[in-house]
């Protein structure tokens, strides 16, 4: 962060702890104040959109999660997307042609810094293109209505095949319906306000 163009808005702190987190980042060599935005577990879906707008990139730098649906979420907003090997995101990107793009396979600071700088190079077009093909890609092989209709399946051996599997995916589909994550018609908000909120980084 030595370059003052940079920005980090640092997302999933406990009520209470804002100033705490400040402090141990700020510790870090490079990082000024102003550079610095800290914030609490994101809630509210309209807020995490807010958030994800206010980026250029959003990076998930865990040693191990679950799954890192934030990462999702990100992509599924058009925004370039640099996460953790070992998470559950990364086995799916793996799965989807040019997923691994997305991947940083270090722990080292040094390592994510070099790849963060990487996109930053890139031609703001050429970055938005390419995660726009990510989202795309990510989209035939992780679709939504297959993970329904998977999750239909795997309800159903459960409860030993008691309900008709069409039935139960359509109740569920309806109800599920609106809300994918993956959407194609969504424009990143950068495409439309090119001036705001350049060389922004959002992590959590």
């Amino acid at each position: 962060m030595r370059d003052e163009s940079y920005h980090l808005i640092f997302v999933g702190v406990c009520e209470g702890e804002h100033d705490k987190v400040r402090e141990r980042l700020l510790e870090h060599e490079g990082l000024a104040g102003y550079q610095l935005k800290v914030r609490e577990y994101i809630t509210c879906r309209d807020e995490l959109v807010e958030t994800l707008f206010e980026a250029d990139l959003a990076i998930m730098p865990s040693r191990s999660e679950g799954f890192g649906l934030t990462a999702l979420e990100a992509l599924g907003a058009g925004l370039p997307i640099l996460v953790g090997k070992n998470t559950g995101f990364a086995a799916a990107m793996k799965k989807v042609f040019g997923g691994e793009s997305c991947i940083v396979d270090s722990y080292k600071a040094k390592d994510w810094a070099d790849r963060i700088k990487k996109v930053r190079e890139m031609p703001r077009k050429e970055r938005l293109d390419h995660a726009r093909r990510l989202r795309e890609e990510y989209r035939k092989v992780h679709s939504w209505k297959d993970q329904c209709s998977d999750l239909v399946e795997r309800m159903l051996d459960l409860n030993h095949g008691m309900y008709d599997s069409n039935l139960c995916f359509n109740q569920l589909a309806t109800r599920c319906r609106g809300d994918s994550h993956i959407k194609n018609d969504r424009v990143p908000f950068e495409a439309e306000h090119p001036k705001r909120y350049k060389n922004r980084f959002f992590n959590t």
